[in-house]
């Protein structure tokens, strides 16, 4: 089982790394080139390689892609389908920051 944090608008440096550290799944909307700059970011603050995924595979939310966040030894592939119904209900919610688990 897996904590995966929603995120509506893009977390901080310091919150992705704590999510990060603690083995979540980090998912949040923003353009591209702001994704980059926060894995940037967060790379500086951690001391273990993760993965950031352009998710295009979940519904958007005022047209902007998903990315997701996780720890390189995280089996992504085998959660991606349950991390799409999340994201399903997420964004049929409105899309607020929550927690879940998958």
């Amino acid at each position: 089982m897996a904590q995966v944090s929603f995120y509506s608008k893009s977390p901080s440096d310091v919150q992705v790394a704590s999510d990060l550290n603690n083995h979540e799944i980090v998912v949040f909307n923003h353009l591209t080139t702001g994704a980059r700059i926060l894995a940037g970011q967060v790379e500086a603050l951690v001391d273990f390689p993760f993965v950031t995924h352009n998710e295009n595979t979940i519904p958007k939310w005022n047209g902007e892609d998903y990315f997701v966040m996780v720890r390189s030894d995280f089996p992504y592939s085998h959660h991606r389908e349950s991390l799409r119904a999340l994201a399903i209900e997420w964004v049929a919610a409105g899309c607020p920051d929550q927690t879940r688990r998958i």
